[in-house]
């Protein structure tokens, strides 16, 4: 099907199943209730383009003097490639990211605008790169990790252990052969789950 084929026929499924997914039949009997799944799916899509795109563009995210001059030049990158699209032929994607006061959340039509371009997303992700990685390197707030719960912490202490371990074990004795190293290696992890209280069933504390 040509480009205004297939979109007349999603908008012929889209009217004729209540704006549910495209290929899905109403998740409940819509002549009773059915759920609103275009909202659901707005609010996901703006919270996705708020977190990748909008967040890291403000100049109030960074203190940073050179990122700051940094997030500016992609943020104008970005919203040029926004506006050639709507240019090109693009329905509406008049968004913009990183400026206070602008539009940055999408409707409907600016959703299935962004989300039916083949490349559109990419080629943000690809203009937002350098300024991901300068802010990661800097331990920026924006972009760094949430802080680990006490089971992650103890999940990723055991991983470090065995890893140690291994690497120490394979250096020492390496004439035993891959298959030494691979029971070594496994006995490790073993012990190092054991010293974190993970393995299953184990106590993490004296009986009281």
């Amino acid at each position: 099907m040509t480009e205004a084929e297939t979109q007349a026929h999603d908008e012929k499924w889209n009217h004729d199943n209540k704006g549910q997914h495209y290929g899905w039949y109403p998740a409940l009997p819509y002549h009773a209730c059915f759920p609103d799944m275009l909202h659901m799916n707005l609010n996901q899509f703006n919270s996705a383009t708020e977190e990748a795109y909008h967040s890291h563009l403000l100049d109030e995210a960074y203190d940073d003097p050179g990122l700051k001059q940094l997030a500016a030049g992609v943020r104008e990158k970005v919203n040029t490639r926004l506006k050639a699209h709507a240019e090109q032929g693009g329905a509406g994607v008049l968004l913009t990211f990183g400026l206070p006061g602008k539009l940055h959340v999408a409707n409907g039509p600016k959703m299935k605008a962004v989300l039916r371009h083949p490349t559109l997303l990419l080629d943000l992700c690809e203009l937002m790169r350098p300024l991901w990685a300068a802010a990661e390197a800097r331990d920026e707030p924006a972009v760094r990790r949430k802080p680990m719960s006490k089971e992650e912490l103890e999940r990723e202490t055991a991983r470090n252990t065995a890893a140690d371990l291994t690497a120490a074990a394979g250096a020492a004795e390496p004439e035993h052969g891959n298959a030494g190293v691979a029971a070594r290696a496994k006995k490790a992890a073993k012990k190092a789950k054991q010293a974190a209280g993970l393995r299953r069933g184990a106590p993490r504390g004296p009986p009281e």
